[in-house]
This record gives structure tokens, C-alpha cells and sequence, in this order.
């Protein structure tokens, strides 16, 4: 699935109801409002107020006529509401479990036969449309409804036709559960269906359902007479005499894994699954005899082995497997791997396999105490005029677009996903998200120069971009899928946000003021500007996507090109400008603005690397340098000299030496 397009709420009810007049029950926190049916331009204005200020859930109900299931007149479409569960003691999973889990989900809607016309992503899970060709009649809905639930594994509630959803382009606001979630359209396919399709595909009759397995809610919690099915929910089975089922890798409860190990972090639940001994989990009699020094020869569990093949081993604490057949791909790896081939399964699922057999849980208490960094961090930037006197350089870097890095923070505070072992909170988001939510607005097609923005806060540390190669994996997958399967579909990257300390505002505010000395322009940060002022571990961590920090071939030659008009200025006048530097390099060619963007870019740098300054020419300047224009300009010149001068003109006693300097 891809992520092809983000849809307004204005069109997604247009294309539902055939109108964007159409009349809409809706309900808000649970409760339709039975006696105000009404256009979605006319209530947009009232939910959008209970949404932001009163925290209020919006949903609405898809098919036309009313609020009862006697009253529908139409069936606009079929849907379904695919949701990831719950853990044993009814609380929704971490975000990241979650994410696999809805990884796996869409893998499915991939190779159902009829593409959704709208996937609709929730906290949780996601609301699935396909949208059918009036005609259909109520029963033959609700025969969908069932067939599709089976099929897909989604909330067996949802088969009745004046259902409520929720309605896209809302935040999620389930008080106590989890934190807000922006319930955005995912994916958008022009497609309409008539009824006799889904019939045939299901080889149904209109007769009513007699199968003796019942499917209950997925907010049920789990007894002795449910098994647990992939997505968390739980399904009734008939229960035999001394049977038990196993899925994903539960097992029976025994007095060993009765207690749940409640770990902090993913990497510390990966760390704990690859310390376990594989030979016991696959119920080998003699898993014991494994030492830290010793191996066990074993039959690999990955392929059809008749002679031991495989052996099962510690090194550096951790337990791995390795096959020595050249007829098995394993090769070697640690019980993720093992779970992972075995069973056919991505990385992902296996962790979350073992999670569920170890009796694993994450503790995301830690969330809270985030989101409280990240709460006292808008506060310290709504005091933004205090650092006018305490950190004036940063001040001025963020002053101006201080309400653009408030929205990133509350977007971080919505989207934080995990917290990996060094103790960085991650999310995600793409630059067009970021202004999308800056603008406050349901939709938006372009990034509108975020990058500049983004680059920025980076630079003096008040965000940080985290490389891919340390990205948890359940997280990166999820990352994958909101890119889409066009290559750089949508630009998106893992970020971490420190909490603002005044030590923190400190070293700040110094970058701020080497960036400002150095003459590196605020608006057009680039790789080659921070590379030469602040050194190759700062651009990579600035720029963690590029592979090669250092100038390709060409654009080594073009910094020696600017390097030497430069020097030769400055040699021939005594000083030079910007503008001369470029005229001389760019006035001909035809990428004039490329070349222009990268003389600006390599400037910093050479003026580090040859003790140069770029000031304001004051009046005494101009006359020293015959400098013959309005105003006074910038100029570059050696720093020596310009020490020189400001000295003689600090000191009085050299006042008369100076004008016979300047004359000279």
C-alpha cells in the first residue's frame, strides 16, 4: 500500500455521498445529534471547535437515510474497522508493537482483490472503505460486512448499516488512553463497486449465517476458551477437552512465565530475546548443556535436516544459531532470525512473536515524562524575549519563527513513537506534514521550504535528525510504508527533540554566534557551509541521509574556482563582495541561480580556512578602498587588516596616522 495522497474531509464526504450537500448524521463523544442533520459545510465549523478546544471524538454514520437501522435509504458503501488490540490486561500496545502490526495488516489489503477506495489510518488501526454503486440493499450489506470481517480479521461490530466511523481530518482524543492522533486519509483509489461483485466473490446466498463459531468484540479481554489471533483480537472457538492453542507464539501461562518482564525500551527487548537459549525455546531435551565456551549440534529448524547440520551457541552473551548446510539460505543469527525463517514471518512479527511467548510488556510510562519536556520546552520559547539579554544570537535565529518550531513540538508531543537505550524519544514526519500543521490546515501539496527551517533548528541542536542506521526497526518499517513505494515519494525523517535546559540554550545560542561570525546565512544551510565551519561530525549529524560528507570530483573543481577568484580579489584590491565572486564565476553560465546558491555555500568556509571577514564597510573603509557606491556594503577582507584598522581607529593618539594611511 502507499500513501499516495492525503485527501481533504470535504472531498472524502463528496465522493461517500455523491454530494458535498449531502445531509450527514453525526456524532460527537458517542452521541449522534438525531435532530440536526445537517451539510458537513455547515457543522465543520462547531466540530472543529469541540475537536481542538473540548477534546471532543467526532465520527459520523457513512450510509444515508438516519440513525437507526429501519431508517437507512441508502448503503454508500462497505467498511471496516481494523483495529491492533489490546495486551492482556485491555491497554492498547505501545505505538511501536502497534505499527508492526498494522504493517501486517496492510500487507493483506495489498492482495485482497478489490484495492479500498479509502484507507483511513487511526491510533490504532485503520477505518477501510470500498464504496458501492446505489442499489445495494441493507441485508446484502450486512452479508459484506460479515464476509469482510472473516476475511480480514476486522471488529465484528461493524456490520450493521447506521454504524457510526470516525470521520477523517480529526484528532483521536480517547482521554487516559493515548495520546491525540491525527485520523488522516491514507490512501485514495477512484474506484466504485456494484454489489453483485463482492456476492460473487463471496459465494454467498442471502440466507442468514448459522456458522456455530461466534466472533466477539476485540475490546473483550482473553479467557481460557479464546486463542489469540494475529492482530490481538480474540475468537470464540468451541473448547476441546485437554487442548490448547498456539498462535504467534503464545504458549500456556505455567510458573514460569506467569510474571510479565516490563521492559523500557524495544532495543531492550531485543537485547532480552537474543540473550535467550534458542535450543530451549525450540523444546530441545538437551538445551541444557549449552556453556558460554561449549556448542550444541542440533538439526536446523530452517530447512528439512536429517543430520545435524546446525549449532547453537553463546558469544558475547548472546545465543546464535548456524547452519553449515549450503542447501539452507539461514546462515547464522540470534532467536529473532530463527523465529523469522522458520516461520515465514518479517522481523518485525517475530519480535513481536517472542514478546508474546516471553511475556514481555514495554513501559511507556516514559511517555508522559516526555511529553512534559516537551511542554516546558513551548513554555521556555513562548519567554522567547528573555533570550533577547541572555542568548542574543540564538534569539535572533529563532524569534521570527518561533511559533513554526512551537507547532514541531506539539506535532512530536502527538507523534512520539518509542524511546531507544541512549534515551532518545523518536517520531517521524515529513517536511510537507510539518508545514501542513504549522498552517494549521487539513491539506497542503507542498513542504513550502521547511528544509531551511528544519536545517536550522538542527544546527543550533533545538531538533536533531537521527540516522536510519539507528532507528529501531519496527519504527523504520513504519517509516517505509508512510514514504510510499514511489522512491522519495514523500521526504520523510526520524527526528529527536532535547529538552531546552538553560546549559542547553546556551550552547545554543554559541553556535548561533559562530554561524553569524562565520557568515553562514540562516536560510540556506547547507552540507559544504557546516562542513567547513563546523567539521565533518557536524554535517553528518545534520545531514545523516548523505552517504559522502566531502566535495564529489566537480565539486571540488568548483570550490577551487571560487577560492581562487577570491584570493585573487583580495590580492589585486584588498578586499572584495559576494556579488563580485559570483558575477565573476555565474555571469555566464546558464545555471546562473545554481552556481549562485553554491558560491554562497562555499563562502563560510574559505573565510574560515584564509582569515577572511565579511564586515560592513564603514566610511573610512570606502576611502581607503576608493569604494564608489550608495550606502556602505559588505566587503570580505583579511581579518588582520581589519584588526589593524579598527585599532587605529579605537585609538585617538593614532587619528592622524590613520588619515595619512587612508591618503596613502
Amino acid at each position: 500500500m502507499s500513501k499516495e495522497l492525503q485527501i481533504t474531509t470535504e472531498q472524502f464526504i463528496e465522493d461517500l455521498y455523491g454530494s458535498a450537500e449531502a445531509i450527514i448524521y453525526f456524532n460527537v463523544n458517542g452521541k449522534t445529534w438525531k435532530n440536526k442533520p445537517q451539510t458537513y459545510a455547515k457543522a465543520q465549523s462547531k466540530l472543529k471547535y469541540l475537536n481542538s478546544t473540548k477534546d471532543a471524538d467526532i465520527y459520523f454514520i457513512p450510509n444515508t437515510g438516519g440513525t437507526k437501522n429501519s431508517q437507512i435509504t441508502q448503503i454508500n458503501s462497505s467498511f471496516i474497522d481494523w483495529d491492533a488490540g489490546r495486551n492482556s490486561q485491555g491497554n492498547y500496545f505501545p505505538i511501536g508493537i502497534v505499527a508492526q502490526k498494522k504493517q501486517e495488516f496492510l500487507q493483506q489489503i495489498d492482495i485482497f482483490p478489490y484495492r479500498p477506495t479509502y484507507v483511513i489510518e487511526t491510533r490504532n488501526g485503520y477505518h477501510v472503505y470500498w464504496f458501492l454503486y446505489p442499489g445495494t440493499t441493507p441485508e446484502q450489506f450486512i452479508i459484506i460486512q460479515k464476509e469482510l470481517i472473516k476475511q480480514l480479521n476486522s471488529d465484528p461490530v461493524i456490520h450493521n448499516p447506521a454504524r457510526v466511523m470516525r470521520l477523517p481530518g480529526y484528532y483521536a482524543c480517547k482521554s487516559g488512553q493515548y495520546s491525540l492522533f491525527f485520523v488522516n486519509i491514507i490512501e485514495h483509489n477512484n474506484v466504485k463497486y456494484p454489489v453483485d461483485i463482492f456476492i460473487s466473490h463471496f459465494s454467498l446466498s442471502l440466507q442468514k449465517d448459522n456458522d456455530n463459531s461466534q466472533i466477539v468484540s476485540t475490546s473483550q479481554l482473553p479467557t481460557e476458551s479464546t486463542i489469540s489471533a494475529h492482530n490481538n483480537t480474540y475468537i470464540k472457538k468451541k473448547k476441546k477437552k485437554n487442548t490448547i492453542s498456539i498462535i504467534m507464539g503464545t504458549k500456556p501461562q505455567t510458573s514460569d512465565n506467569e510474571k510479565e518482564i516490563i521492559l523500557k525500551t524495544m532495543d531492550e527487548v531485543i537485547d532480552y530475546i537474543c540473550r535467550q537459549n534458542i535450543a530451549e525455546y525450540l523444546k530441545l531435551d538437551n538445551y541444557r548443556n549449552i556453556s558460554s565456551e561449549g556448542s550444541l549440534s542440533v538439526s536446523c529448524p530452517c530447512h528439512n535436516d536429517t543430520t545435524p547440520s546446525a549449532s547453537i551457541y553463546y558469544h558475547e552473551d548472546y545465543c546464535y544459531l548456524k547452519c553449515h548446510s549450503s542447501n539452507c539460505k539461514f546462515g547464522s543469527g540470534t532467536l529473532v532470525k530463527v523465529v523469522e525463517m522458520k516461520n515465514g514471518i518479517t522481523e518485525g512479527d517475530a519480535v513481536i512473536k517472542l514478546m508474546e511467548y516471553y511475556n514481555l510488556q514495554i513501559d511507556d510510562s516514559w511517555m508522559k515524562e516526555e511529553k512534559d519536556k516537551y511542554i516546558e520546552n513551548i513554555e521556555m520559547i513562548s519567554q522567547c524575549k528573555q533570550w533577547k539579554e541572555l542568548y542574543p544570537d540564538l534569539y535572533r535565529c529563532i524569534n521570527r519563527i518561533k511559533a513554526d518550531l512551537s507547532s514541531k513540538i506539539l506535532l512530536a508531543k502527538d507523534k512520539i513513537q518509542l524511546r531507544t537505550s541512549q534515551g532518545k524519544s523518536l517520531f517521524f514526519c515529513s517536511l510537507r506534514e510539518f508545514e501542513r500543521v504549522y498552517r494549521q490546515k487539513t491539506y497542503l501539496e507542498n513542504q513550502n521550504r521547511q528544509n531551511e527551517r528544519v536545517d536550522r533548528y538542527c544546527l543550533l541542536g533545538l531538533m536533531e535528525k537521527i540516522d536510519e542506521n539507528e532507528i529501531p526497526y519496527g519504527l523504520y518499517r513504519r517509516m517505509q510504508v508512510a514514504k510510499g513505494k514511489k522512491r522519495f515519494q514523500y521526504r520523510i525523517q526520524c527526528y529527536h527533540i532535547p529538552e531546552y535546559t538553560t546549559e542547553f540554550l546556551r550552547k545554543a545560542d554559541e553556535i548561533a554566534h559562530i554561524a553569524k561570525e562565520k557568515g553562514i546565512k540562516l536560510n540556506s544551510i547547507t552540507k559544504n557551509s557546516v562542513r567547513d565551519v563546523f567539521g565533518e561530525d557536524m554535517a553528518r549529524k545534520l545531514y545523516p541521509q548523505t552517504d559522502d560528507i566531502k566535495p564529489s570530483g566537480s565539486g571540488a573543481e568548483f570550490l577551487t574556482a571560487v577560492e581562487k577568484v577570491l584570493l585573487d580579489d583580495i590580492s589585486l584590491k584588498g578586499y572584495t563582495t559576494t556579488s563580485t565572486v559570483k558575477d565573476r564565476l555565474c555571469g555566464t553560465s546558464t545555471w546562473k541561480q545554481v552556481h549562485d546558491r553554491r558560491v554562497k555555500e562555499h563562502l563560510p568556509g574559505l573565510l574560515e580556512k584564509h582569515k577572511l571577514v565579511e564586515i560592513t564597510a564603514n566610511k573610512k573603509l570606502k576611502e581607503k578602498y576608493k569604494i564608489d557606491s550608495k550606502g556602505y556594503p559588505k566587503i570580505i577582507m583579511l581579518e588582520q587588516d581589519y584588526n589593524n584598522m579598527k585599532a587605529l581607529t579605537e585609538n585617538s593618539s593614532d587619528a592622524l596616522r590613520l588619515k595619512e594611511i587612508v591618503a596613502a
